[in-house]
């Protein structure tokens, strides 16, 4: 996965395997790469090539460029596009989402620059949304009401519904 600054198109983040990030700020010229990876536990869950997602295009407000997530077994944001990294919501490793490797996270996407979702490879889907205080705890979706999701089986994607200008209706595959 890459994502490119979209304020600034000369900067791109690049995943490596196993949760490397690595940065350009020359458009990714060849061995121009600095290492800029989150500071992930030992033994943490990662995908051979981790989900990384950046916030919408949003031309009114240009420093939400640099806001990108990275999935782990928990979510990663940076808001200076890789110089430093937090998982949320309390940067500890309580942030996981589970143990399990079916908690490894597939799928991630901003709706907002306030809300996040992210599916697991269990199949779960969770919303981080941020508030004044910071980050919230992530809210299971998946099983809500009646409408819950029939398989166990990895996230493979997730896409905004451009019906709902609230950014809270999602579409998800297996």
């Amino acid at each position: 996965a890459q994502v490119i600054d979209w304020n600034n198109p000369y900067r791109v983040l690049s995943i490596w395997t196993s949760g490397v990030v690595r940065r350009s700020t020359n458009g990714g010229l060849r061995d121009s790469y600095i290492d800029v990876s989150p500071p992930l536990a030992m033994n943490e869950g990662v995908l051979f090539y981790n989900p990384m997602v950046g916030t919408p295009f949003n031309p009114a407000s240009p420093a939400q460029a640099t806001r990108v997530a990275l999935g782990s077994t928990r979510v990663w944001v940076t808001n200076d596009f890789g110089t430093s990294w937090a998982s949320i919501p309390g940067n500890t490793t309580g942030d996981n989402l589970g143990t399990d490797p079916g908690f490894r996270i597939r799928s991630l996407l901003f709706t907002r620059t306030s809300r996040l979702f992210a599916g697991t490879m269990n199949g779960r889907v969770y919303r981080y949304d941020e508030g004044a205080g910071g980050w919230g705890a992530p809210t299971r979706i998946d099983n809500l009401g009646t409408t819950q999701l029939p398989f166990a089986a990895p996230i493979t994607d997730i896409a905004e519904d451009p019906a709902d200008p609230t950014g809270g209706s999602i579409f998800v595959t297996y």
